[in-house]
């Protein structure tokens, strides 16, 4: 049996943008499961061969859904959850694969490439999920992610302006010392000083 699965060009596809963009990583994880689904064709039609087609079929399809899941999540934790799952089911994948060559239930030659394949995904979504899981070191935050395939920028932060002015601001008149209010960058007076945010 001769799988149709090339690693190598979609490797060299995404090394030429300088990074694996999301439409890749779905993209090979449906051609894996594709390539799966095409495996259990040659599994014996026994109860061996019918229980490990199940679970294989089962954890290498529903990697590449859960992905997909992650690609529209509406926060950072819905992502890495949904990616999470994705490599779980990967991992559950390795070991069908691995039975499969190791009781040579199919072609010598079949899970090897799928097994290659299954290892290079999961290293790529755990980095994913480390990504999105890493605070940033100069100010001990979690940093900014943009979920692949989604263009929006961060939202703009919120600032703090005082339209106050002078030494005797203060005593302008009632009400002068609550004149501070938040507005976007850009968006506010362009008289307005800058005040500090005073912590609640």
């Amino acid at each position: 049996m001769i799988i149709d699965f090339d690693l190598v060009d979609i490797s060299a596809q995404a090394h030429e943008k300088g990074r694996m963009k999301g439409d890749n990583i779905a993209a090979r994880l449906v051609d894996f499961g594709a390539a799966v689904v095409r495996l259990l064709n040659d599994l014996p039609d026994n109860r061996t061969g019918r229980h490990v087609a199940d679970q294989l079929l089962r954890a290498a399809t529903s990697g590449g859904a859960n992905y997909e899941e992650a690609r529209s999540a509406q926060s950072r934790r819905d992502f890495v959850h949904k990616v999470s799952l994705a490599a779980k089911e990967l991992r559950e994948s390795l070991y069908w694969l691995g039975l499969i060559e190791r009781a040579k239930l199919a072609p010598q030659t079949a899970a090897g490439p799928l097994l290659r394949e299954a290892n290079e995904l999961v290293a790529i979504l755990m980095r994913s999920v480390k990504t999105a899981t890493t605070a940033d070191p100069r100010t001990g935050s979690q940093s900014t992610v943009r979920m692949p395939g989604s263009d929006s920028p961060p939202p703009a932060p919120r600032l703090r302006l005082s339209t106050r002015s002078g030494p005797n601001a203060s005593n302008e008149g009632p009400g002068a010392g609550n004149q501070n209010r938040e507005c976007k960058p850009g968006t506010g007076n362009p008289s307005a000083k800058m005040a500090p945010v005073k912590p609640d």
